[in-house]
């Protein structure tokens, strides 16, 4: 009895010993052909002074000068997003190649849905790579011409949708702040309401503190107030198309918000009515329509009445 259990136990050993030699060829087989996690990395990006991406028929041209980047030469450049951009391009890292059973759909799509990067220093071309995204499963992918494999990537240990940043239009890359402009400098915040003239006011400086004219004021209440307007910003700017559906709502603005420089410069935000989501159609400097949070809208609309001393909270 014992001779055929140390027989078991030698047939054992040697089933063991040979996966132990297999498992040992195949994982040396995938040492030698060990994807390079950084294929998509570029590490120098102090040096960058011009991204493109370029999706079916668009580009977006990212561009550094005069100490700021600008979207297509027109508009500021998000700095967060820029930031991130630059994250993304240093952490980026391979995951797996795409399965063989997904390779020539993906391979498909790439090519109708893809977006190429370019990074460039000094005029000249130093990195490309496209990028393609499945938001409702949180994937990226991204390919090179160099490499000539798709392959899935991530940021270790972030579930983020890396692709979702490049897939953003031009305007997606604007900065939101709706006013970026030098505090110091201010001299008058007007608030107007169509309407409601009486609800407006004027707060002005007087070489020592803010105040309205011809009312005693809660300091407090207008130091917030003034904050509240400096870090006004916008969820989305509109393309012109976007706008056309919104000119009833347009034509019947509900209030304004203008600001004077030190240079005598007026910047503006004309505020109207609320659009089908919630969010407030909004029009900056005349110029350019975005929507705005309901939140950050009540925060800067307060009656002139809400800023007297002892006067309740609204």
């Amino acid at each position: 009895m014992q001779r055929k259990k140390n027989i078991r136990l030698i047939i054992v050993l040697i089933v063991l010993v040979a996966v132990t030699i297999v498992t040992y060829f195949i994982q040396s087989n995938d040492t030698n052909t060990s994807i390079d996690k950084t294929l998509f990395v570029y590490q120098n990006t102090n040096e960058v002074d011009r991204v493109t991406i370029e999706s079916q028929g668009a580009q977006v041209d990212l561009s550094f000068g005069n100490n700021q980047w600008t979207v297509n030469e027109r508009y500021k450049a998000d700095p967060q997003r820029i930031s991130v951009l630059f994250a993304i391009l240093k952490q980026v890292s391979v995951r797996r190649k795409v399965a063989k059973s997904q390779e020539e759909q993906i391979t498909e799509r790439f090519a109708s849905q893809g977006v190429t990067v370019s990074l460039f220093e000094q005029g000249q071309q130093v990195k490309q790579f496209m990028v393609l995204g499945e938001e409702d499963k949180g994937l990226s992918y991204m390919t090179n011409s160099e490499a000539d494999e798709k392959y899935l990537v991530e940021i270790p240990g972030y579930k983020s949708y890396l692709a979702g940043l490049f897939e953003l239009d031009a305007n997606g890359w604007r900065n939101p702040l709706v006013f970026d402009i030098n505090w110091a400098n201010l001299v008058s915040v007007q608030a107007e309401y169509i309407g409601k003239e009486a609800n407006g006011f004027t707060i002005g400086f007087d070489n020592r503190d803010y105040g309205i004219a011809g009312m005693q004021t809660d300091s407090l209440k207008l130091t917030d107030y003034l904050d509240d307007v400096s870090l006004l910003y916008v969820n989305d700017y509109l393309a012109d198309a976007e706008v056309e559906t919104y000119n009833e709502l347009a034509s019947q603005p509900k209030a304004k918000i203008t600001i004077k420089d030190v240079g005598r410069n007026n910047y503006s935000l004309t505020i109207f009515d609320k659009v089908q989501n919630g969010d407030y159609l909004v029009l900056i400097d005349s110029l350019d329509y975005a929507l705005m949070q309901e939140g950050l809208i009540n925060r800067v609309t307060k009656p002139k009445q809400y800023f007297r001393v002892n006067q309740r909270p609204q």
